[in-house]
Order: C-alpha cells, then structure tokens, then sequence
C-alpha cells in the first residue's frame, strides 16, 4: 500500500511539473492615471492601458514606464513575490528565477522607485536589483529603490537585510530600517527617521496585492513609519540596528559579492587609520563558495591562496615571494604625504596616481576592477634642492605581469638660488592590447592589433616664481608630449609593420610633428587665492591626461583609435587642431568659506582658418564650510558647470542656463548628531522625452549622511 501511495504520489508530481509553465510575472493591477503608462516588450512594441488587463503575463525583459499617478503592482509565479511601482518610474524585468534558465530574478530602474516584498518559501531564491551603476544582493526582504539619475541612488530596507554595492565596489549591508544613497559623498548605511520612512512608503503601499500572503511573509505588518512614536529596535545582526552600526564602526562587511559572474559570500574587515601624513588601509577577506570555515572553498585571485604566506610552496625564494603577496594584500593601500612634498609614498589600491603637472598621467587608478581584481601599485617621490623624481608602477605582485609603468625625472641645476626645473618623463603600457587577446576576431579585422605598446613621453619646465608660502607662490610651467606606439607585430589588415610606427609622431611629407600636445601657464596662490592659468594645444587623436581614472578599462578603445588614426592619416578628420586657453581661481577665506569660478575658450584650427568653438566650459562653486556662520553648525555648497555657456548667453540654439548641457548641485546640511547629518539637495537631472530629445529638470531631495 505504502509503495502504491509513493508511486502516485510521484507520477502526480511529475504530472504537475510537466503541465507547470515556466516561472513569469503577472500585471496584477496598474493605474493608468496619465493615459501613458505602458509596458514596452524586449522587441521594442509599446501596449498601452486599452491592451492590458490585470492578471496578464509580461514578457521577460519588459519594461514598464509610468507617469504622474501611475502606478503598477506585478507579482512573480510561482514564489509569490510581489512588486509595487511609483509613479514616474521606468522598471525592467532583466530575469525571473528558473525562466529560461535564469539562476536569479533580476529588476532594474533607471528613474524612479519600486518595492519588492521577496518571496522565500524553498530558501533557494535569490534576487538582484540595480541602479544604474550599483546593485543590491537580495534574499527574502521587503526593500526597495530610489533612483534619481545623477544624483541619487538609493536602497532602503523595511525588513530583513541586503547587500548594497556601488559603482566603485564598496559594499554595505542594510538592516531593517537603513537606507544607503550609493551617490553621496560618503558610501555608508543609515538609520532611516519616520519623516523619511513616511516619504518612502509615499506611493509604495499595495492597494490589491497583501503582503502576508508572500511565503515567508505571513501575517507580516507594514512597515511602522513611526508617526509619533520613538523608534525601537533589537539588537539583531541581519535588522541592523546597534549590531549593525558596531559592524560599520569596525569596517566589517558580511554579505555576497559577484566575482567573474559567480556569487561568493564574504565576511571583510576593513579598518582604517590616519596619523598625521600617514593614512593606511587593512583589507582582510574571507569570500567563499559554501563554507566559511573551510579554506579550500575561499576565493583565490588570481589563483593565488593568499592567507598561505609561502606554506604552499616548496623553495625558499618562493615562500619569500609568495609571503610578501600575501601580506601586502592585506593592504588596501599605504600613504605618506602629498605630491611636491619632500618625501611622499603610496602603495596598495591607488586612484590618484599624478605624474608632473599632469600632461601624460592625472589622476590614474590601478583599482577599478576591485575587489576581483586585486592590485599592488606603488607611486613616490622625492622634491630635493637640486632636483627629484617621481616613479610609479601599476602592480609589483609578479614583475612579469606589469602593465603600466613610468617616471619623471627633473633638475634644478642651480638650486635654490634658481629653482628652474627641466623635467623628462615616460609612462609605458606594454599590454594595453590585453582585451583582444581574448576576443580578438571582433575588432574590424585588426586581429590583436599587433600586439602595441603605448609609449608616452614628454618635457616639462617647472620654475617657482615665488617659492611655495601662504602668502604668494607662482609657479610658471611648460609640457609638451606626444605618445609612440610600437607594434610587436604587424597590424593584420592593415600596412602597419612591426616596430615604432614613426608616422604617428612625424609627417615624412610634410616634415612636422603631429599627434602631439602642449600646455602652458602658471599656477600657485595670492593669499587665500587658488589658481591656475594655462594655454593649450593638442593635434590628431592626442588625448592629454590619458593615464586617467577609467584608463585600465578603456585602453583597448584608445589602441583602436591609434591604429585607425594611422591607417588614415590623410584624412583631415584625423588632423585636427584644438587651441585654447583654461584659467582657474578659488578663494578660501578663512577656512570658512570658498568660492571658486573657471573658464575654457576653445578655438578650432582648420582649413579655414581659426574660429572659435562652441564647446566652451564654464565652472562656478561656492561653499559655506561647517562652522561658518555663528551659532550654528549648518554648512553648504553649489557647483555649476557647464558647456557651451557663452553660445546660452547669446541666446543661441534655444539654449538655456539648466538645459542638458549644465551639471547643478546645491547641498544645505545640517549636523543633526557629530555622526550624522541630514541634508537637503538640488540639482539638474537629465530625462530623455518621448522622441528621443534630453530634457533637464530640477530635482529637490533629503538625505541623511552617516559619517564613522
């Protein structure tokens, strides 16, 4: 009896599985206040609110876009996660758990905000939410989004806990009751008061749909918005509270992280240091696979078992290597002092590498792929009386794998007496073809376009009118710089041969120099004035400061644009000329206030003659820093910036002062605790209308900031 009772029990199974259709979402309500909203499909067709009607599948990779007083609930079948969307949202359905063999359900907004009460009825179920540029890990929480492009982008929790991770691979874990803004100044998690609570529930509490009917949410209660009373919470670790800022306090991150498309959990101590000059930076991980207490299912980059220290080598020269790995991957970064000081030096993951005044290299980053990509870069140098260098190196953990490298090396043959410097510098890409070598039949033919390197090089001139003190310092200037590809190989489908490709620098017919830049100036300080001054000059496809913050990822597009400038040559798209001259101030009066304006006048140097271009920059920032004004702490900012300002003056092209061309921002703060401040801001966000055109908008939003 029993085995017939087993063997229809299964065959029913099997029955219900096989009739089962693939999971989906349903459009279980919508209000179509505006007349607009809709869903647009995967293949781009729009159904409008006389096509759709409640309780409808939606295509998998569906959009759905309302308008003032939209709004719109979906739920997921089978789990039972239900999803509500406010008005003025655009809200993509990327993937639905088990469809089409999709691992995780998978929202996105580019605008707008959603909540989603999280099905997890078998525990197996696993969500991802993005922004657009961070993520949130999610596993059966009622949470949410706010998105307002460019200036705000944040998560909040109403129950359970996420793991929030911005655009620079930061991650922070969000209790029940927190919120994170992945675009504030400071990444941090913070405690959500009941104004702000309120705010979010506006337009996100279900009309059709009940949360206690999603598994694992039975019988749940709506968020408590605490209107009128003092909010409590218990000392839990995945509902934040006092645990949760204690994790903040110690730099401790516990939650998953996506790693070379695989989801790892990982448990992170992060602690940070300062004491005086010098700053330092811990990264001390445990990410694994399924067990925490089990090294083998850790994470290794790169291959490498980095909490061995040389036990899993054999020779004594490779347990001293691999030691010194391992212990300097402990280390975020290093640093001492600032470029032009005496003595300065950084190590670890660096994002503001600068070499001179910045002609070749400003600002370079070797950690834009962290934590997956794990990096030692080295960057110091020495400011002597009679002359100095500066050196910098990409990543020392194997020499064999050195990418980017470089120096400057500059005299002062007279000293102090005549403090002229004459600088020579050279920064080398030896790999920047990396990228093709594992894609390299998609690039136009050019295969691995040679296998390049990029070998920059420049002169530079450094002359202290008068030295550095804090009442007067001028400080005149002069770079010129050119970059020299060299091909291990030549170039298929192209007459580029191996070796340095000299017509890149120098015209045979003509006998001039070409795809080079110079700039000019002086920059220093009058009293409490801050600024800089300089002419410009750039031809071909020169690029200034190339070796920049987003460098390692978009080299391979620079060799690209190297190799095509080359195969045409003649082309006088390829032989333009840009002239210009950029000027800077700023003025901190006090260290309590700053105001600061800059200027770009643009010319074109053509067939034609010179004219001037239209594509002029304008910059203005004022601030009122904390302590500024008497008895009280309240502090502030704006920043205006812009192109093509003056052709806006003149009243030109229906421009105007906050169109798509502008960036605004004003910020009022106010320190509500010596950890926490709340702040009101404004700014310009740029939508894009129905036909395609870009429209600005003021945006006014409250955020609160947690400073540890």
């Amino acid at each position: 009896m029993r085995k017939s009772i087993l063997i229809i029990s299964i065959l029913f199974f099997l029955a219900a599985a096989a009739f089962a259709g693939e999971p989906t979402a349903v459009l279980e309500y919508f209000d179509d206040a505006s007349g607009e909203f809709k869903v647009v499909t995967p293949q781009g067709e729009e159904w409008y609110g006389d096509y759709l009607d409640f309780g409808m599948d939606i295509p998998i990779g569906s959009t759905i876009v309302t308008f003032d007083g939209d709004y719109a609930e979906i739920s997921l079948d089978p789990n039972g996660s239900i999803i509500r969307i406010s008005e003025n949202t655009n809200f993509s359905i990327d993937a639905v758990q088990g469809a089409s063999g999709a691992a995780e359900n998978v929202f996105s907004v580019a605008v707008g905000k959603f909540r989603a009460v999280a099905g997890k009825a078998t525990g197996d179920e696993r969500y991802i939410y993005k922004g657009p540029s961070a993520v949130c890990g999610v596993r059966g929480t009622d949470s949410g989004m706010s998105v307002i492009p460019g200036e705000l982008e944040s998560a909040f929790v109403f129950e359970g806990s996420i793991e929030f991770t911005n655009a620079l691979g930061e991650s922070v874990v969000l209790g029940a009751g927190m919120i994170a803004d992945a675009m504030a100044d400071v990444f941090a998690a913070a405690q959500m008061t009941s104004a702000m609570m309120q705010d979010l529930m506006r337009g996100l509490e279900f009309e059709k749909l009940d949360k206690g009917s999603v598994p694992g949410h039975e019988a749940a209660e709506v968020p408590d918005t605490g209107e009128g009373e003092e909010e409590t919470r218990e000392v839990a670790g995945d509902d934040g509270g006092l645990f949760g800022k204690l994790l903040e306090l110690l730099g401790v991150e516990i939650g998953s992280v996506t790693i070379e498309e695989k989801t790892w959990a990982k448990a992170i101590i992060q602690p940070r240091f300062v004491f005086g000059k010098w700053k330092m930076a811990l990264y001390l991980p445990v990410i694994y696979e399924s067990d925490m207490l089990d090294p083998s299912s850790w994470y290794r980059p790169d291959g490498n078992d980095e909490w061995s220290f040389g036990r899993d080598q054999s020779e004594w020269d490779e347990i001293a290597l691999d030691f010194l790995e391992d212990l300097f991957l402990k280390i975020r970064y290093i640093e001492y002092g600032e470029q032009r000081d005496p003595f300065f030096f950084k190590v670890g993951n660096l994002n503001n590498i600068t070499m001179g005044h910045g002609m070749i290299m400003h600002n370079y980053a070797n950690d834009a792929d962290f934590p997956a990509v794990r990096k030692i870069g080295i960057n110091l140098g020495i400011d002597g009386e009679k002359g100095g260098f500066e050196a910098m190196v990409n990543d020392v953990r194997d020499v064999t794998n050195i990418d980017v490298f470089g120096a400057r090396l500059y005299a002062r043959p007279l000293g102090s007496s005549f403090p002229l410097a004459v600088g020579i510098s050279g920064v080398m890409d030896i790999n920047p073809g990396e990228y093709w070598q594992e894609f390299p039949e998609t690039y136009k033919g050019y295969g691995n376009f040679g296998k390049p390197f990029l070998v920059s090089g420049g002169l530079d001139l450094d002359f202290p009118v008068i030295p550095k003190n804090d009442l007067l310092n001028i400080i005149l200037f002069a770079d010129v710089a050119a970059m020299l590809p060299y091909f291990q190989e030549a170039v298929p489908g192209t007459s580029i041969p191996a070796g340095f490709a000299l017509d890149a620098i120098w015209d045979d017919t003509e006998q001039k120099f070409r795809n080079w830049g110079f700039a000019s100036g002086f920059l220093g300080n009058v009293l409490m004035v801050d600024y800089r001054l300089e002419g410009r000059y750039f031809t071909g496809t020169f690029t200034p400061a190339i070796y920049n913050s987003v460098y390692d990822r978009k080299r391979h597009e620079y060799v690209e644009d190297v190799v095509l400038y080359l195969v045409n040559q003649d082309d006088p798209v390829f032989d333009a000329k840009t002239l210009g001259i950029y000027g800077e101030a700023t003025a901190n009066l006090g260290k309590k206030f700053y105001l600061g304006a800059g200027y770009l006048w643009p010319w074109y140097l053509g067939g034609t003659g010179l004219s001037a271009g239209p594509d002029d920059y304008f910059l203005l920032k004022a601030g009122v820093l904390k302590g500024g004004i008497p008895f009280t702490d309240i502090f502030g900012s704006l920043t205006y910036e812009r192109t093509r300002f003056i052709q806006t003056l003149k009243g030109k092209e229906s421009l105007e002062l906050f169109d798509a061309n502008t960036v605004f921002t004003a910020e009022l703060v106010y320190p509500v605790s010596p950890i926490m401040n709340v702040a009101a801001l404004v700014a310009t966000n740029v939508f894009e209308d129905a036909l395609g055109n870009l429209e600005s908008h003021l945006t006014v939003s409250i955020v609160t900031r947690v400073n540890y």
